[in-house]
């Protein structure tokens, strides 16, 4: 995973993880599909049954 944050732009990041979270696919494999397949540049349905919770508290590995 680090390699991919060092590939790509911080907001592509953060939209695939919360794409990612969204519909559970949480695994390396998934997140690069999403990334190359450009699809956390897509907006998230509005599944009004799910919850999506950000941890704010999440290191971001570049900052150090």
């Amino acid at each position: 995973m680090i390699n991919l944050i060092r590939q790509y732009p911080k907001e592509r990041i953060e939209k695939t993880a919360q794409r990612a979270l969204f519909y559970n696919q949480v695994s390396r494999k998934g997140f690069l599909s999403i990334l190359r397949n450009n699809l956390d540049k897509k907006p998230l349905p509005a599944d009004k049954n799910k919850v999506l919770i950000i941890d704010d508290f999440l290191m971001d590995p570049l900052d150090e």
